[in-house]
């Protein structure tokens, strides 16, 4: 076999073993790229979920302090106060219970007093008051012909004193003095209990009749007894007892019963005089407010 021959045959036989070789790099490539190059992540689109959020801890409250809670309301601010919507009238029933509530809280708050304590009363003091009450309005002063005798006179000029007697006269005197920085918001709560109490159920203990309560209305306006009983008291109070006896005769007047025949116009003229500029009246605006307002009807209906 000649040279070429021989180099031919070799070729051949070295063919496939190359080959194999071949093959194995490129395996040994590529298992070497998959295991050392780390994988890319598919871009997807988050899932959307339908599970409710977890919980959160609630924040730590902060501990409370004497600002933080609000007091309960006393006594005083109970009767004190006729909370109402500002736009919408509250029914007859509710104002009745309203006021009812506050009459009770004022007589309770009144029970707690010290100086109602030391006098030792035998019963409470919405009882005791309310048959005090009842004594004078069963009782009323002479209005009509008292400068016509010297005893009318006298006897007007001791008509509390008569009626209540000493211990019960003391009694109301003081609950004037010791609750004076609070005598216009009691005023208001009687008055206006006596404009709804005919509608109202019993159970106050607190009557006020309109044809009683003008009895001693006109006594403190037009008779010597009653003006040196109101003339004794500060300006304050006196400006006061005149203001609700001049609501009273008002009202009279409405319901046709102003049987002594008084003419209301001397006292709210007197009394828009006194209250202007007085700066002691919490409300002494709506006062003469009332007043400018009262003066103003009467004008129209009998000239100044």
């Amino acid at each position: 076999m000649t040279d070429p021959e021989r180099r031919a045959v070799q070729q051949r036989t070295m063919l496939p073993v190359i080959l194999v070789l071949a093959l194995v790099v490129v395996v040994l490539s590529a298992l070497l790229w998959y295991f050392t190059v780390p994988p890319r992540e598919p871009a997807v689109s988050p899932a959307v979920s339908f599970e409710p959020p977890a919980p959160t801890a609630p924040a730590p409250l902060s501990e409370p302090t004497f600002r933080d809670v609000p007091a309960p309301p006393s006594p005083a601010d109970i009767w004190a106060t006729t909370p109402a919507p500002a736009t919408v009238e509250p029914e007859p029933e509710d104002r009745c219970a309203t006021l009812s509530r506050r009459l009770t809280a004022f007589f309770n708050e009144l029970d707690t007093r010290d100086y109602i304590q030391a006098r030792q009363l035998e019963e409470p003091a919405a009882i005791h008051l309310g048959r005090l009450l009842d004594r004078l309005l069963a009782q009323p002063p002479v209005v009509s012909g008292e400068t016509d005798s010297l005893f009318a006179i006298l006897n007007n000029t001791a008509h509390l004193y008569r009626v209540l007697q000493k211990d019960n006269l003391l009694l109301v005197k003081e609950i004037m003095e010791r609750e004076g920085r609070q005598l216009e918001e009691v005023l208001d709560l009687f008055y206006q209990w006596s404009l709804v109490a005919p509608g109202c159920p019993p159970g106050t203990g607190v009557h006020l009749p309109l044809p009683a309560t003008y009895e001693y209305a006109a006594f403190f306006l037009n008779t010597l007894g009653g003006r040196s009983y109101i003339f004794r008291r500060d300006t304050r109070t006196r400006l006061l007892a005149q203001y609700y006896a001049v609501l009273i005769l008002d009202q009279a007047n409405e319901a046709g019963i102003n049987r002594h025949g008084l003419d209301i116009r001397p006292a709210i003229n007197s009394l828009l005089g006194e209250m202007a500029g007085r700066d002691d009246l919490k409300t002494a605006a709506e006062y003469r407010a009332v007043l400018t307002e009262l003066q103003d009807k009467y004008s129209r209906q009998y000239g100044k």
